[in-house]
């Protein structure tokens, strides 16, 4: 205890609070219905953050509210986030409301960083999707929303930042419904005095809150407005719920139905995501508008007993949804429990068929981590000790007693591993160089190391150039790592500038054959093979035809497929990789039976290298779907503009949109060629003189005009 207090003097004040809490929530327990795991999800700059401080503070968690300006959050702790105000990483604490524990995780909202929250939405059981009362659904809310979708997650809504002038709880609702698809009840209403948002009331408890009141409390009171929207939250509830109209209808007055009554209708639809609840107000002005939602997430929101997983057979079961390293602690695991208690014991990997073992387990509160013993069902837990396991790999207890080598059958693997985690693939890339010599194997560590972190980061050798080359997500996600790289490893990289990440495709199959011949000492080594490249919808697989399973030998397979990978990497229209591709090999002959793994690999990258210079190819390049917001009386002219910026651009307009009831706002949604959009934000901001903005995501690929692969091959 000496020494926790001597280590606790080290940390600010707001920091040695956070410890001490974490450190006694880590020991209370609830039972699992009273367990919820949510993630907040919105478009970037809605103040998600923001509403995790609050959430934090509320709870108790800590004792003063951190601020995304001062750099002083608790879920956004590295410090390139606090710098420059975004969350990058997705951060998991645990918090208690209303003897409900709380597994909150902050994922980012910008769209280099999608995968975060693709794997943090696979662990979870509901989320709180956030809009901004004056934007309402934006670009990056569709697909958040799309993401949870998925996952077929219930959801809540709330709409923060009411206290912008031009902010529109109606309009937020009405944007929900139809951009999003999915009906809302709103369960708190605004009042407006002088255009400016001075009342909050809580229709379901009938208490009211003044925004403009520092440290104001919720308080119980009838106002007029109370009961016209109450009709409306009825109406809502009832077109979903016949048994609760009916008891609507029974009731001389809407003040005698109980609160618990409208609850209970309410938590039965979300659950059955017919209808969600939706709640206003303003994390920054007002700390206490905020309490809803925590209340909606224990009063709506479902605990793991509610969700219909599908889990193997297994005393354990658990799926690792994120990987970080610690310098003291090493690879470190964040696991989501689905069946069973997680303990000391050693843990078999279904995806790696290896044992893992000399674990520790910690409960998560942002960048610190409480020791525990044991993490029960429907938890989320941090383990440290781990070896080989990655992002979306299942584990389930060790199925031998004694802890010897172990392989499922092929026929058990499936029944025994969870689904993993989608990792969209990279649009951009760019080579980097160590600053010396003698810091490459030191960058690549680092690069392997983050690569294992980040799914999404791709780390590829360039062996014609002699170059290694990273992609991902934007420009954004690259100019992260090459600032990860500066400070968590102390090497200062030279990267080029960031490219668009074409494909090359095959248009139709194509057969090849080739064959190569070396000397080994004083004999004559050869082999020959023949194969088929295919079209097809996965990245690249290699498929034995005609041949028996045991003609071609495990250690003969690798080679033949690097030897194929290494010939895909650079395409024969205009270098760059070759996608969607199945190589069947239809036949393999080698000198004696015996070969090198070296001439197999030789021969089966001439093979497809011949191959591909016969091919009928296509070039594919990544699209992005666009929405250009203008906000001005007289948008005609402006509008005109953005569209003929955006057509030479070679975009393809899909619609412009007025919202309605929002006479200043017009949006224009497009589908433009990522290696277009350079330059384009001062395009707009200049012919729109400020009064225009724009998001972007990506849609997908399509395929390069005949005459834009010209203007490329005197480029690339």
């Amino acid at each position: 205890m000496i020494i926790l207090r001597l280590i606790l003097r080290n940390f600010p004040y707001k920091h040695q609070f956070t410890i001490r809490r974490c450190l006694k929530i880590s020991k209370e327990t609830a039972p699992i219905n009273r367990i919820r795991n949510i993630g907040i999800i919105a478009h970037i700059d809605a103040g998600k953050t923001t509403i995790s401080e609050r959430l934090l503070y509320l709870s108790g968690v800590t004792k003063t509210i951190g601020d995304v300006d001062s750099g002083d959050t608790v879920t956004d702790f590295m410090e390139l986030e606090r710098e420059r105000g975004i969350t990058i990483q997705s951060a998991a604490i645990t918090s208690f409301w209303r003897n409900h524990r709380i597994n909150l995780i902050d994922t980012p909202g910008h769209v280099d960083f999608t995968v975060e929250v693709e794997r943090c939405l696979r662990v979870l059981d509901g989320v709180v999707t956030l809009l901004d009362g004056s934007a309402g659904v934006q670009a990056q809310t569709l697909t958040v929303w799309r993401q949870a979708k998925k996952f077929e997650h219930p959801a809540v809504f709330f709409v923060n930042k009411m206290d912008k002038p031009n902010s529109n709880f109606d309009l937020s609702i009405n944007s929900v419904e139809h951009r999003l698809n999915i009906p809302v009840c709103a369960i708190s209403k605004p009042l407006y005095k002088n255009d400016k948002h001075v009342l909050l009331i809580d229709l379901i408890n009938r208490k009211s809150l003044n925004v403009l009141e520092d440290n104001a409390k919720w308080e119980t009171i009838l106002h007029e407005e109370l009961y016209k929207a109450t009709e409306n939250l009825y109406s809502k509830i009832a077109d979903v719920d016949e048994s609760f109209g009916e008891l609507v209808l029974n009731s001389e007055s809407y003040l005698q139905i109980s609160p618990e009554e409208i609850k209970r209708a309410i938590r039965k639809a979300t659950l059955a995501r017919k209808l969600s609840p939706i709640a206003c107000g303003s994390g920054l002005r007002s700390t206490a508008s905020v309490i809803p939602v925590l209340d909606m997430v224990v009063d709506f929101l479902p605990s793991p007993i509610e969700r219909n997983y599908r889990l193997p057979n297994a005393e354990l079961c658990a799926l690792v949804f994120k990987i970080s390293h610690d310098k003291k602690k090493g690879r470190l695991g964040y696991i989501r429990v689905y069946k069973g208690v997680l303990d000391k014991k050693p843990l078999f990997n279904v995806n790696r068929q290896t044992l893992e073992a000399d674990l520790k387990i910690f409960t998560p509160y942002s960048d610190e981590l409480a020791s525990v013993d044991s993490v029960s069902t429907g938890n989320i837990a941090v383990v440290s000790g781990l070896k080989d396991t990655i992002t979306g790999d299942t584990l389930i207890n060790n199925l031998t007693s004694k802890g010897e080598k172990f392989r499922l059958k092929d026929e058990e693997y499936e029944n025994y591993k969870l689904e993993g985690i989608e990792t969209p693939d990279p649009v951009f890339f760019c080579s980097v160089e160590p600053p010396n010599l003698a810091s490459l194997n030191r960058m690549q560590k680092a690069l392997a190391e983050l690569s294992i972190e980040d799914p999404s980061l791709r780390i590829r050798e360039d062996n014609e150039l002699n170059q290694t080359v990273i992609e991902g997500m934007g420009e954004l996600h690259i100019e992260i790592i090459k600032e990860r790289l500066r400070r968590e490893y102390d090497l200062k990289v030279f990267m080029s500038p960031p490219k668009v990440s074409y494909k090359e495709v095959l248009r139709h199959i194509v057969t090849q054959s080739a064959e190569v011949s070396d000397t080994f000492g004083t004999h004559n080594h050869w082999c020959n093979m023949s194969l088929d490249l295919e079209p097809s919808k996965r990245p690249f697989k290699m498929i034995t035809s005609n041949l028996s399973e045991n003609t071609i030998r495990k250690e003969w397979q690798k080679a033949i497929s690097d030897g194929c990978k290494n010939a895909l990497y650079n395409g024969p229209v205009l270098g760059f990789p070759i996608s969607n591709v199945n190589v069947v090999v239809k036949n393999l002959n080698v000198s004696g039976g015996r070969v090198n793994a070296s001439l197999l690999s030789a021969c089966a990258s001439r093979c497809v290298t011949e191959a591909l210079k016969k091919a009928s190819m296509s070039v594919m390049e990544p699209m992005m779907m666009i929405e250009v917001m203008v906000f001005d009386d007289e948008v005609e002219g402006l509008i005109r503009d953005v569209t003929d910026i955006l057509i030479s651009r070679r975009a393809k307009i899909s619609d412009i949109d007025k919202p309605e009831g929002n006479y200043k706002l017009t949006v224009v949604k497009a589908q433009i060629p990522l290696a277009q959009t350079t330059g384009l934000a001062n395009q707009i901001r200049s012919v729109t003189s400020g009064m225009g903005s724009f998001h972007m995501e990506f849609s997908g690929y399509q395929e390069v005009p005949e005459e834009t692969i010209l203007q490329l091959r005197g480029h690339v």
